[in-house]
């Protein structure tokens, strides 16, 4: 049997073999000031090696890994106050690699795909009753494709990335479906119209910019169409009875 030698609350177990010439695993085994087991594990040459296992005074899990070397290698499971899992994630040589998922109570509150540490292909975020809030799309961890926003199950925003920076048409919606706002962007900066609607479709207000710079001062039009903002201004009836007697 071997012999435990504590050190601040952590017990190192004597060398036993590994089964590879040369290497001995050391376990290791933590406890809190009541001498419950909190931690148990294994060294190999310094470096955590083996299966992790972390509990609460009270015996509830918080963490389960497995370490190879000193780095995360395959499912790692972290728990709330409740023993429920908290996350899930995969890992690789120390990188996250494949699906990583968070919970709250239980539910799944977030899904992403990881490639050597990085985001990689679909993302997802749920609120508490488990609908969608947001999809998006990642390549070597930048932002890349299209995005959207829900709210009650409702798209409300729809935008397009290039390498982490907006490009192209981004569209906002109500919750009736209608299009409220109409931007387009080039790198990350507003360039071209901002359109924002009236209910119904027709335009209230009206900016141009150019690579983020506002070009003219915006335009604004009652529902109706008509505009109303101080860039112009209707002739009065004296005005127009010039121009028509003028032939204008």
């Amino acid at each position: 049997m071997n012999k435990l030698a504590t050190s601040s609350g952590v017990d190192t177990l004597e060398p036993i073999a590994n089964g590879h010439e040369g290497e001995v695993l050391t376990p290791i085994v933590e406890k809190d000031g009541n001498g419950n087991v909190v931690m148990q594990c294994a060294s190999l040459a310094g470096q955590l090696h083996g299966e992790l296992l972390k509990t609460s005074e009270t015996g509830q899990p918080l963490m389960q890994a497995r370490f190879s070397h000193g780095k995360l290698q395959g499912r790692m499971t972290l728990f709330d106050d409740k023993g429920l899992p908290a996350q899930v994630s995969d890992y690789r040589d120390g990188l996250l690699q494949g699906q990583m998922r968070l919970y709250t109570a239980g539910k799944c509150m977030s899904e992403q795909q990881y490639v050597q540490g990085k985001l990689e292909g679909k993302s997802l975020t749920y609120d508490s009753a488990g609908q969608l809030t947001s999809m998006l799309h990642f390549v070597a961890g930048e932002l890349h494709g299209i995005v959207e926003f829900y709210s009650q199950g409702d798209c409300v925003r729809r935008a397009n990335y290039k390498q982490g920076a907006l490009e192209g048409e981004s569209l906002d919606f109500n919750r009736h479906g209608e299009i409220v706002q109409r931007s387009s962007y080039r790198s990350n900066l507003l360039d071209g119209y901002l359109l924002r609607y009236w209910p119904g479709g027709k335009i209230m207000e009206r900016t141009l910019y150019s690579k983020g710079s506002l070009l003219a001062p915006t335009d604004r039009f009652d529902q109706e169409g008509g505009r109303v903002d101080h860039n112009f201004q209707k002739p009065t009836f004296l005005e127009r009875l010039k121009h028509l007697l003028r032939g204008d």
